[in-house]
């Protein structure tokens, strides 16, 4: 039997949440997975945290050491960069585990992958016990069972270009420029860059995209993939963020358009750290 755990890597998570986490566990145990649950998941009180960065990783740092077969992190939100410093980056890349998470985990998974070459998955596992629980509980089921790869199979339209192949490396676009200046910032070379948002809107677009522009990330990449960014995608702004690269990329570049990655229910898994290839 296969071994997952839960872990909390970023902001705590309130009470409020307690019900549907331990749904979450009980029905990973129903689709045949040994499950367990880090002892750091929720808020401290007067803190943002559930523990201070250096014991929220070492309980990171065990499970790879264990070889825990899937490392489901629940979190999002702003700190999980706290706990670069102090992950144990040999034992990480020398683990079979594989971490799962999205969001403010964007800063980890991109630092795992730059500093021991460890692909990870962008991807909240809580979806199963979401809105789309039905969906998200058969695709990832599937997964398991190696029966399809309808969890990683992503629709995309080129909306620039006619292909793109290289490894994905991004994810959150706010999160994954915590990372710029640090050892931790993946080499921009030949890669295929996520991006995606939740909160995001105009005016933090631009500064972001902006920030890629002037750390020449435009012209290192091989192409970007533009994911869901729910509060412009849902207000009709869909070709917002096209239409700012637009301003900054030469014709040269590839770019992918995709729904299916992001903050949404219903939303769909991606590898970062591992070869993907876009066509139209």
């Amino acid at each position: 039997m296969k071994k997952c755990a839960i872990v909390c890597c970023s902001d705590g998570r309130t009470e409020t949440e307690h019900d549907s986490i331990e749904l979450l566990k009980n029905k990973l145990i129903c689709l045949d997975l040994e499950c367990t649950k880090s002892k750091y998941i929720f808020k401290t009180e007067n803190s943002c945290n559930s523990a201070s960065p250096r014991e929220r990783a070492s309980v990171l740092n065990d499970l790879f050491r264990k070889n825990t077969d899937f490392i489901f992190d629940i979190s999002g939100g702003n700190t999980s960069n706290e706990l670069l410093p102090y992950l144990d980056y040999n034992a990480i890349g020398a683990s079979s585990s594989v971490l799962w998470g999205y969001s403010d985990l964007t800063t980890i998974i991109n630092a795992v992958y730059t500093i021991v070459g460890k692909a990870s998955v962008f991807f909240q596992i809580k979806n199963i016990v979401g809105k789309s629980s039905f969906l998200q509980t058969e695709r990832f089921s599937r997964f398991l069972n190696k029966s399809d790869n309808s969890l990683f199979d992503i629709d995309y339209k080129m909306i620039s270009g006619n292909k793109m192949q290289g490894i994905v490396v991004g994810g959150n676009i706010r999160c994954f420029l915590k990372l710029a200046g640090t050892r931790y910032f993946p080499d921009l070379s030949g890669k295929l860059l996520l991006i995606e948002g939740f909160h995001t809107d105009e005016a933090e677009l631009r500064t972001y995209l902006n920030q890629l522009y002037q750390l020449r990330a435009f012209d290192k990449l091989n192409g970007v993939i533009i994911g869901n960014f729910t509060k412009l995608d849902n207000s009709d702004r869909s070709s917002l963020a096209s239409m700012l690269l637009y301003e900054l990329i030469s014709d040269r570049l590839p770019v992918a358009k995709t729904f299916d990655i992001g903050h949404a229910h219903d939303s769909k898994a991606i590898v970062i750290g591992k070869e993907l290839s876009l066509h139209s």
